[in-house]
């Protein structure tokens, strides 16, 4: 009879080939057990150690790999756990080897691949709330194993919404539990703002997909969403380029955020979200009602976002390229006063250039007209959207603001007459958001004034 010592050591390795066994089978996409799969499982014996009920029912199954997965992990778990006390009473330094958070991982996603949420969450709950295991993560330990501690708490976060998604009351009940994975994402996050790594950066991902569908709920959600959502925010900005290109981008986390960062031009976000729905439907690697939730969450989120911006003026803004620094930060302060800005930005370049323009002024209802220095000596093309928006404030369906910026009202209405009865505001760099704000404040008095005007007109 082998003694102990050698009893945990020959486990320790055989577990590296049922580990990659185990992989093998988790990611398999065949749609049936092989002849060479069933051969390999009769030469390693493995119908005793992982059930030969389980083989039986795994074949019929649509993806049979996933259930000889969950099988196989189960074993490796409960055999870690018996050379772990092993090794400990020999007092062996390398005992940790078989306290492995990547098993318990995987064991969660072959659950999860079946569309099993809720066991799935209570396998990842054995790693992230026992004393034994938080001492692990909150050491570093964990980073001697090949997981990350940011990918299990959303994949814990993401069995416990993807379990509650369709049932509010539920969902509310669940938050707590969400918050308490997304706090220990956020922890740290100063250490990564300003390096990328792809599993945090996936992580902060998910968690601010999640904060905007939270907002969707008609339900209170904690601060700590109001909080952390422009840090999160701030992060996923930093990290565009790199974090939303190449194979990132298709996980669906990642294809809902990539859209919800277009969220302030209408047109590009709708294209985005119907792209990302179309891709999320069709991609199997995710277990159907994991491909639902995630399509279920974007679209939510797409209808507030379109409600939200049916009641909030629409800002045709018109100024000089040369005076893109000041106008985008002008732009910047008045999309955070809820003002839904249009600008050339979201024209089509070429052709349709002239047309676009005109079919942005007239989805408008107030114009703001940037002039300064280097707005008075333009000609040509500002020369049109000037045109454009006085022949729509003529017939009363467009309201006008000209804000001026170091120049003065004078030299306003003596090279533009058109404008001499419109409402003037002059800024400065000093006290520009203070100003904004004012700004913001007129454009809603004129946007009221717009739409019982227009009221108006329809019932005439």
């Amino acid at each position: 009879m082998k003694n102990i010592s050698e009893s945990y050591r020959d486990w320790g390795r055989e577990r590296l080939i049922f580990l990659q066994l185990g992989y093998m089978f988790l990611t398999m996409r065949s749609r049936e057990v092989s002849e060479v799969t069933k051969s390999m499982i009769e030469d390693m014996d493995l119908k005793e150690k992982i059930g030969p009920i389980s083989l039986k029912m795994a074949a019929l199954d649509d993806r049979p790999g996933l259930m000889i997965a969950e099988r196989i992990y189960s074993y490796i778990m409960a055999q870690d756990e018996i050379a772990f006390q092993e090794a400990a009473a020999a007092r062996d330094v390398n005992a940790i080897v078989f306290k492995d958070p990547l098993v318990f991982s995987r064991y969660a996603s072959s659950l999860f691949l079946q569309d099993r949420f809720g066991q799935a969450k209570s396998v990842l709950d054995q790693i992230l709330y026992t004393p034994e295991w938080e001492y692990m993560i909150s050491s570093n330990e964990i980073a001697k194993f090949d997981v990350s501690q940011y990918e299990i708490y959303m994949r814990h976060s993401q069995y416990t919404l993807f379990r509650s998604y369709q049932e509010e009351d539920k969902m509310v009940e669940n938050i707590r539990y969400i918050t308490r994975d997304f706090e220990k994402i956020l922890a740290d996050i100063h250490i990564h703002m300003d390096v990328f790594n792809e599993k945090h950066f996936r992580a902060v991902a998910w968690c601010y997909l999640v904060t905007r569908y939270f907002y969707c709920l008609e339900s209170i959600i904690p601060s700590f969403y109001r909080l952390s959502e422009p840090i999160f925010l701030d992060y996923l900005k930093r990290h565009f380029d790199i974090g939303f290109s190449g194979a990132f981008k298709t996980k669906p986390e990642l294809l809902c955020v990539s859209c919800l960062l277009q969220k302030d031009n209408p047109a590009d976000f709708s294209q985005c979200a119907n792209e990302a729905i179309a891709f999320i439907k069709a991609d199997e690697r995710y277990p159907r009602s994991a491909r639902l939730a995630f399509i279920d969450v974007l679209t939510r989120i797409e209808e507030a976002y379109e409600k939200d911006a049916s009641i909030r003026p629409k800002v045709f803004f018109s100024y000089s390229h040369l005076d893109k620094k000041i106008a985008d930060r002008i732009i910047s302060f008045l999309v955070d006063a809820d003002v839904d800005i249009i600008s050339d930005k979201q024209f089509i370049t070429g052709e349709s250039l002239l047309s676009g323009m005109e079919q942005a002024i007239m989805k408008a209802e107030v114009a703001i007209i940037f002039v300064s220095s280097q707005y008075l000596e333009s000609e040509g093309w500002l020369q049109k959207e000037r045109e454009t928006i006085f022949a729509r404030n003529v017939k009363g369906e467009i309201s006008i603001v000209v804000l001026t910026y170091d120049v003065t009202v004078d030299q306003v209405r003596l090279k533009f007459p058109m404008l001499a009865n419109t409402l003037m505001l002059s800024i400065d760099d000093s006290r520009i958001e203070h100003q904004i704000f004012r700004l913001s404040e007129n454009i809603y008095g004129l946007w009221e004034k717009q739409k019982a005007a227009s009221a108006n007109r329809k019932s005439r």
